[in-house]
């Protein structure tokens, strides 16, 4: 049987969905962090994603296409 991905903030057990947008997030946590020295994995559902990047002042999204809209050092 495969492992199941849950998702860490509501508990939802990953679907087809969920699985084919692997929204999943590690960091290291450093300085300045209350989990200064842990590792943070992070796997969100896609309702839990969108809800995380509706929550956002500054938009975290860009453009699919790379460069319109995307602020990364890879497309600047």
């Amino acid at each position: 049987m495969a492992k199941q991905i849950v998702c860490n903030k509501c508990g939802k057990v990953f679907d087809q969905w969920d699985l084919n947008a692997e929204a999943g997030l590690w960091i290291g946590l450093g300085y300045g962090s209350k989990h200064d020295g842990e590792g943070c994995d992070l796997d969100l559902c896609l309702n839990c994603l969108d809800e995380l990047i509706d929550s956002c002042v500054v938009s975290p999204l860009y453009e699919q296409n790379r460069g319109e809209g995307c602020s990364c050092q890879s497309c600047e």
